[in-house]
């Protein structure tokens, strides 16, 4: 019994998430908030539309809640990633594709909303105006 205990592989402690995983991560949060800084320093105004009306409460939350599921589906992603034992090219396409879908149809989306949401409710407000 004391002879299985050394002859079994030591125990891997494996990370939740690697560096360019981590990175990845860390660039789409500072790109979001840098663009979220530019938008409040050059149109505090306009950007003001998104908390004060309406229409512009409704995008932003839906603009939340998509930026959200990204960072879930990133993070899950990468960890079930992660867990398989054998990294190869095959584990390396599937992180690609993650990372590319999650910022084509969540984090794009988000960052429209940041971009042109004031402009169209200023164009909305003004076509709705009797």
């Amino acid at each position: 019994m004391a002879t299985e205990t050394l002859n079994s592989p030591p125990l891997v402690r494996r990370r939740p998430l690697t560096g360019p995983q981590a990175m990845w991560l860390l660039f789409q949060a500072v790109l979001l908030l840098s663009l979220t800084g530019r938008q409040f320093f050059a149109q505090a105004d306009s950007l003001s539309l998104l908390w004060t009306n309406a229409a512009g409460v409704r995008m932003a939350v839906a603009a939340l809640v998509i930026l959200l599921l990204n960072f879930a589906a990133l993070v899950g992603g990468f960890f079930v990633l992660n867990l398989a034992r054998q990294r190869g090219l095959g584990q390396t396409v599937l992180q690609a594709f993650l990372c590319v879908g999650c910022f084509l149809l969540l984090y794009l989306p988000s960052l429209f909303v940041l971009l042109v949401g004031p402009a169209t409710v200023n164009i909305r407000n003004t076509m709705l105006r009797p």
